[in-house]
């Protein structure tokens, strides 16, 4: 159940290189691969229907964005849209 290791590390760039950049790199490492969200994850026992359901919800939820997205599109008059302006050659 155990996945791959992930070993991070962060190591300074250049010399101009301070410490709140490489901490800002190495916690966008640690979003990325979901260190904190797997972590949290095993803390505590979740029952399979539960997590289930909450998979459904998410899933659901983009959707639903995604429809409603797509409604503002289909709405949206493309004749009354203002023509962008051409631009005027100059002479050099």
């Amino acid at each position: 159940m155990a996945k791959k290791a992930v070993n991070l590390s962060e190591r300074p760039r250049g010399k101009n290189d301070n410490e709140a950049r490489m901490i800002r790199r190495f916690m966008k490492k640690m979003k990325k691969y979901k260190i904190l969200e797997n972590y949290r994850d095993t803390l505590r026992f979740e029952k399979p229907s539960a997590k289930r359901r909450k998979e459904a919800k998410k899933r659901q939820k983009v959707l639903d964005k995604l429809k409603a997205e797509e409604k503002r599109y289909n709405e949206v008059d493309f004749d009354k849209l203002p023509t962008p302006k051409k631009k005027r050659k100059t002479r050099r």
